[in-house]
Formats: C-alpha cells, sequence, structure tokens
C-alpha cells in the first residue's frame, strides 16, 4: 500500500515535521513577503491540527460552505475553484456523508437570506466520493496537466492524501444511510460511487450501510446500473436493506433486480409521497434553525 494511504485505520505515518519547518524557513528568508514568526513547537502544533482536519469535513453535520466564487482580480492566485487542489478534496471529502443541508455553495447565497433559506436554496452539487487512491490518480495528473496547483509541493502527500484516506474511512466505518439523492449523477458519477464503496469494503469498514438512497439521479442507466449490480454481486455493503432509485429503467434493470433480489435487498422507486415528506423535513430543520437563531439574537 502506497505511504500516502497510510491512515486507512484513523492513523498517520508521521511526518517529517523538521523538515517542513526547514523548509519554511528558507522560503521565508527568499521572500520576506511571506514571513513567519512561528516557533519550531507552534509550527508543529499547526500541522498536528492540519492533519486532523478531515474531522471536519468528513462529519455529516458540520456545516461546509464551498467558495466557489470567482478570485478576485487583483489576486496574484488566479487559480480556479475546481482547479485548487485543496479545494478538490475538501468537496470531495465533504461529499461522502454530509447532510445535503450541510453541504452550500456560496456562489448560491443573496443578502436577507434567513439561514433557513441558506441550507435549502444554497444546496451544493455533490460530487460522487472517490477511492483515496482514484483521487490521488486525478490530483496527480491534473497537477501533471497544469490543471490542477496546491499552495505548497509537499501539501499532497504530507496532508491531503493522509487526510483524505482517514476521512473517507472513518466515515464510512461508521455510515448507516448514504443519501446521494437530486445530483443528477450520470453513469461516471454511479461508476466512482461503486469504486469507492467497493475501497471501504475491502477496508472492512462499510459494515452498518442499511440504505442507499440515488432517488433523483435520473441521468444514469444500463453502464451504471451494471456497476451497481456488480458491486452488489461482490458483497460489497454486506448490511444492505434498501436501495433507492428515481427512474423506472433502472428500478427494473434485469441484474439489478436479481442481484438486489438474491441478497433480500428491496429497491424501490422514488415517489411523491417521499418528496412530499422530504420538503416537509426541510421545511422542519428551516423553522428549527430560524427559530434558533431568533433566540440566540435576543439574548444579546
Amino acid at each position: 500500500m502506497p505511504a500516502a494511504w497510510a491512515a486507512a485505520e484513523g492513523r498517520f505515518v508521521p511526518v517529517a515535521d523538521d523538515r517542513r519547518f526547514e523548509l519554511r524557513k528558507a522560503a521565508t528568508a527568499a521572500s520576506p513577503a511571506i514571513y513567519d514568526d512561528r516557533s519550531p513547537e507552534e509550527y508543529t502544533r499547526f500541522l498536528r491540527g492540519m492533519r486532523s482536519v478531515h474531522a471536519l469535513y468528513a462529519h455529516p453535520h458540520v456545516v461546509t460552505l464551498r467558495m466557489d466564487i470567482p478570485i478576485p482580480k487583483n489576486m496574484p492566485q488566479q487559480q480556479t475553484y475546481d482547479g485548487r487542489g485543496w479545494c478538490i478534496f475538501e468537496s470531495t471529502l465533504a461529499s461522502v456523508v454530509k447532510d445535503p443541508y450541510c453541504l452550500l455553495d456560496r456562489s448560491k447565497f443573496s443578502d436577507g437570506m434567513s439561514w433557513g433559506e441558506v441550507t435549502d436554496k444554497c444546496r451544493a452539487h455533490r460530487w460522487p466520493p472517490r477511492a483515496p487512491p482514484a483521487l490521488e490518480a486525478h490530483l496527480r495528473s491534473g497537477m501533471a496537466a497544469g490543471a490542477i496547483s496546491f499552495g505548497s509541493e509537499d501539501d499532497l502527500d504530507m496532508l491531503v492524501l493522509p487526510n483524505y484516506t482517514a476521512g473517507f474511512v472513518n466515515a464510512m466505518r461508521d455510515a448507516k444511510i448514504l443519501a446521494y439523492r437530486r445530483n443528477d449523477w450520470g453513469d461516471t458519477e454511479v461508476v466512482h460511487l461503486m469504486e469507492a464503496l467497493t475501497f471501504a469494503h475491502e477496508r472492512l469498514v462499510l459494515r452498518k450501510l442499511v440504505i442507499l438512497n440515488l432517488g433523483g439521479n435520473h441521468s444514469f442507466a444500463d453502464v451504471g446500473c451494471a456497476a451497481i449490480s456488480d458491486t452488489l454481486a461482490r458483497g460489497v455493503c454486506v448490511a444492505l436493506e434498501r436501495l433507492v432509485v428515481s427512474h423506472s429503467r433502472q428500478l427494473h434493470h434485469r441484474d439489478l433486480k436479481a442481484v438486489c433480489k438474491s441478497r433480500g435487498i428491496k429497491i424501490e422507486l422514488i415517489d411523491s409521497n417521499e418528496k412530499h415528506k422530504e420538503k416537509e423535513r426541510a421545511m422542519r430543520v428551516r423553522w428549527m434553525t430560524d427559530a434558533i437563531i431568533e433566540r440566540r439574537q435576543g439574548h444579546h
């Protein structure tokens, strides 16, 4: 297993803190504009925090706001959001198990919104989870082509890949429901998801999942259905009881129906009643959050 994936059980291989500190000192000496006065102890503490940042992005209920807005023209770094390595890491990890109303896009925000409106109207288009090796390959190929960049050349190996692997594995270990509804995923995204679930299964962590909800993803067809059926036929998602789809061609796909029947998995079509209940749940969340905010403001 490559060293970058060595956090598969939630542990990190020791990173050369002294080396990073020496590199930082050299960069500071070469360019006073990036002066950094942290001591070695402070910098080591900073790195410890950075190695645990996955806990925030992988948590199902910690709100993640994606700053997917244009870069100000006076900024020296003009790389777009989708081309920034750290942003790709954050968005991909935040898409693994996070509640749909806790992953938000800044570009959809407008003045005057209540918090309930923010969680509803700023809901992000979720990226499919990627298996750690697949994300690494994507980042490295993008860097080689100049389409993806990091602030430091060491960030990928020392921070991003160990963080992603630890966050991904820990999130999948506890997941009972994976809800990827209403993302308009096609075949490619579903294939990526199945690769991610297979990776988790091989690490013996995908043991609690009972519901996989793909409702609202109307675009995937035979290729996506075949990927799901092949994955389930290999025994992935050992505790799965319910698979939700959103189109009749998915519901009646021959191989998918057969493997679900053989494993006792209920495959069902998302219906208007479920959509109505989802809307009611969203409204309750908005009412609760608005009430909490109003109470807190009343104390000031």
